[in-house]
């Protein structure tokens, strides 16, 4: 039997093999998020094990304000019901990260619920998701359970968070194969919504047209939008990089101040708000029997104006009566074009500010220096969608976003490559200060590769039975599986970049292999310095990680790694023959 476009597109994903009943999970969040490298966000993510308490995974977006807290089940015979029991554990797991005291949870979610309770206690999130992925039939049972654990996660963020918890969008799914399909389904075609619409217009059409493209610009009811995102939901937005974030109660969050305005003030809304932009498959301009204009849209997929359109979604639709959004609605047939529409009609998203840096000249010359290498793929910000992510990544690919992680770390900023990575982007001068014109392709090789070794040593303690684990590698295991922990190391070995080279380093950004090899290779060249670095981290730069503030605590941070350092210091003669390969493959002209 033929597989499913959905099981085909999995199974061609053997890269994601290695994490076992994992891997759906992982892909489903990959597609879902739009994520181009799902292997550094795995390591931290994941939490399944022994003492996991039901939660498999938890993952927190601050860039986007979400939480996704899963548990997966794999069955290993088509056609089975997925088990209710598994559906019911979440309310373990969501219990145990949302009130459960540090001393009472087990190691290896401590740090997965200290980072949970600071976005929340921070309110940078909008939207809460608690998904039961698995390969089963969809039950109503489960469907049944899942509410359940809703309103359990309701009920902990009520005590944790008082008034603002009323700001936070709860959700508990069943991403069964139906649903994930529909995932895959939104990630190769722009427009899931097919329904016809009719619309009678408070004004008239103004028409456009160019090259592949026509466009109705007009203004639409603002509770025709409400009407749209509550029937479809995040169909609608199935062309945008963003779905709707939620809206958190604070100034600074934008959908907050939608609806205030939609609400507050109904009249002067189409003058305050930018409006919405969606690619349609037809339509088509008529008048009613009162001569009234109409336009029939044929299919719809917001491809910008989502934060409106789910802010309008979010207020009783007698609230919206007068209020009118500008709305423009184009039909274009040609799929490149139709990809640059969505692109370029995002440029104003600061979320995705790592896809708009794509065009300056640093991010241009990386590109070029990248493909004069001939070994390594690298996006320089550009990412192709959801259809791109979705398939098997090159063997030698750097996403922008984990090299400028990379980056940040090893030049001594960790806590801004895991909790800030946004700013990286969206920061002028932090931008400037790590991509540079002194920032080279081979350097990014270079940091990127020992991330990527750090990654698959947790990755290869994580394979071995942890019950036959000696001292030293459960301590090994213990310091990797804390939240930031890869970056945290990485700055370490930046910090001691002269002590492992075995001459000065004027300048770390002129560091780099001085063979044109890629990532695979480089994180094999970096795999026995990180082995005989491990202990050494393990007794000090783990010590910082379990500070009330983690990477936060910049003094905690910076103490840590001089202690690292000075470790590294006093038994470098004893390193000496382990340093020598990497030594000799460095370069620092």
């Amino acid at each position: 039997m033929a597989l499913s476009p959905l099981d085909a597109a999995l199974a061609d994903r053997i890269d994601l093999d290695q994490y076992g009943h994992d891997k759906r999970l992982l892909f489903a969040l990959q597609i879902d998020y739009e994520i181009e490298d799902i292997h550094t966000i795995a390591e931290d993510a994941l939490t399944d094990g022994g003492d996991d308490k039901a939660c498999d995974l938890v993952y927190v977006d601050r860039e986007r304000g979400e939480i996704v807290v899963a548990q997966s089940y794999e069955a290993r015979t088509a056609g089975k019901s997925a088990p209710d029991s598994k559906a019911a554990s979440l309310h373990q797991a969501v219990s145990w990260l949302l009130s459960a005291t540090n001393d009472d949870l087990p190691e290896r979610l401590q740090d997965a619920a200290a980072e949970v309770r600071d976005a929340l206690d921070e309110k940078a999130i909008g939207r809460f998701r608690v998904w039961y992925v698995h390969n089963c039939a969809e039950t109503d049972n489960v469907t049944r359970e899942l509410e359940q654990v809703r309103l359990s996660v309701r009920a902990h963020l009520d005590q944790l968070c008082g008034e603002d918890a009323s700001e936070i969008d709860v959700t508990a799914e069943q991403v069964g194969p139906v649903l994930l399909a529909s995932w895959y389904e939104g990630a190769q075609t722009p427009i899931l919504v097919n329904e016809p619409f009719e619309l009678d217009l408070p004004s008239g059409v103004l028409i456009a047209s160019g090259d592949n493209w026509r466009a109705a610009c007009t203004t639409v009811p603002a509770d025709w939008l409400h009407q749209i995102y509550t029937q479809y939901g995040s169909d609608v937005f199935s062309a945008n990089v963003r779905g709707y974030l939620g809206s958190v109660r604070s100034e600074k969050n934008i959908n907050h101040g939608i609806k205030e305005s939609a609400s507050q003030s109904p009249q002067k809304f189409w003058a305050f708000n930018n409006g919405i932009t969606a690619v349609v498959n037809d339509w088509t301009v008529g008048r009613d029997a009162g001569d009234k204009e109409t336009l029939t849209l044929s299919g719809m997929a917001i491809v910008n104006g989502a934060q409106t359109t789910g802010a309008l979604g979010s207020v009783a639709e007698s609230e919206l009566a007068g209020a009118n959004v500008l709305a423009r609605f184009i039909k274009c047939d040609d799929l490149n074009t139709v990809k640059d529409i969505i692109r370029f009609n995002n440029r104003q998203n600061p979320t995705q500010a790592a896809d708009f840096r794509s065009n300056d000249r640093v991010q241009r010359r990386l590109r070029e220096e990248f493909a004069e290498l001939k070994v390594v793929d690298y996006s320089g910000g550009r990412r192709g969608g959801a259809s791109d992510v979705i398939k098997r990544p090159a063997d030698n690919m750097i996403a922008a976003p984990v090299a400028a992680q990379a980056l940040a770390a090893f030049h001594g900023t960790p806590s801004l490559a895991y909790h800030e990575k946004g700013r990286i982007w969206e920061d002028d001068a932090t931008y400037a200060r790590l991509f540079g014109d002194r920032t080279t392709a081979r350097h990014i090789l270079f940091t990127v590769s020992a991330l990527k070794s750090i990654e698959r040593e947790k990755l290869r303690l994580r394979g071995l039975p942890q019950d036959g684990l000696d001292e030293a590698s459960l301590k090994r295991i213990s310091f990797l599986r804390r939240r930031g922990a890869q970056f945290l190391l990485l700055a370490g070995i930046g910090a001691c970049a002269e002590l492992l080279v075995g001459r000065p380093v004027p300048d770390r950004f002129a560091m780099r292999f001085a063979g044109p090899i890629g990532v695979i290779e480089g994180a094999e060249a970096w795999a026995p310095v990180i082995d005989v670095l491990m202990p050494l981290a393990g007794n000090s730069l783990d010590q910082a990680l379990q500070t009330e503030r983690g990477l936060r605590s910049e003094d905690s941070v910076r103490s840590a790694v001089e202690t690292f350092r000075s470790l590294v210091e006093s038994v470098r003669g004893a390193l000496e023959p382990t340093l020598t390969p990497l030594q000799q493959s460095v370069s620092l002209d």
